[in-house]
């Protein structure tokens, strides 16, 4: 599987050098207090200069010293070990702040130059939010993959059928015969197994702990495991079942012996 975030860097700047032209004098409007006020600086800085080469030489030395560019090569090089879901949640950013020696000072630079590239990309599609959603869809949908199997042994199921039986509980038919899925089909199946009942989307934000939590406790929850909940009594458990499909109208596959963790978890927020 091809890496997302390089996929994205290669999209929104490396094809795009009105964009890179943009977000540059952005910056440095912003720098400065205007495009104006930049420009009479780097007007300065080339009178300055005794040749073309020499005014290249400073003029890479200011942007180096004003453009926070080591600290979003390392930034983009975190990022870059973002495979799936898993790789994401379990992230080592204390160790990525460590060995890049990124201080407070330099990570207030990261944001502040993050901002300001929010704001370019959102003023090309006219601060319409819905707009660059639905470009950004168009644009990585197709070109980011994932493979079935890859996707089945980040949500931990060691079984093919089984997995596959759990995915047409979800998407009935969607997915029959096919080995690969784009990025909007992987991120909607994750949602579907990993949340809680209670959880609507992914919060990163906020509950990065939960995520890790749930994957080293262990995103498969076998009958035995679901059992503890009840102390062991096979029967209640079994009523349960019943109950998920009679009241909550969530018919389960039959003979599953082994449940997701969404599932799981509206199973057991009625055992207790």
């Amino acid at each position: 599987m091809r890496a997302f975030f390089k996929i994205a860097e290669q999209e929104l700047m490396h094809q795009d050098g009105a964009l890179a032209t943009e977000l540059f004098e952005a910056f440095y409007s912003h720098h400065y207090g205007s495009l104006e006020k930049a420009q009479e600086v780097f007007s300065a800085l080339q009178a300055s200069a005794g040749s073309e080469a020499e005014f290249q030489e400073k003029l890479n030395e200011k942007i180096a010293g004003d453009l926070p560019v080591k600290e979003m090569q390392a930034l983009n090089e975190l990022m870059l070990q973002v495979t799936g879901f898993n790789s994401l949640v379990n992230l080592d950013i204390e160790n990525w702040v460590i060995s890049n020696n990124i201080t407070q000072e330099k990570f207030d630079r990261i944001v502040a130059f993050l901002k300001i590239f929010e704001q370019v990309i959102l003023r090309k599609f006219n601060q319409d939010k819905e707009a660059l959603k639905a470009y950004l869809k168009y644009t990585f949908a197709s070109k980011i993959m994932f493979s079935i199997k890859e996707t089945r042994e980040e949500l931990m199921f060691k079984n093919q059928k089984t997995f596959k039986k759990w995915l047409n509980h979800f998407y009935p038919g969607k997915f029959d015969n096919r080995r690969y899925i784009n990025i909007l089909e992987y991120a909607d199946i994750m949602q579907k197994f990993i949340l809680h009942p209670d959880e609507t989307s992914f919060d990163f934000e906020n509950k990065l702990p939960d995520y890790q939590k749930r994957l080293n406790e262990g995103l498969i929850f076998p009958k035995s495991r679901l059992k503890k909940f009840t102390r062991h009594d096979y029967k209640l458990l079994q009523a349960e079942f019943a109950d998920n499909e009679e009241i909550l109208k969530l018919a389960l596959p039959k003979n599953a012996d082994f449940f997701p963790y969404s599932i799981a978890q509206n199973i057991i927020k009625h055992l207790v």
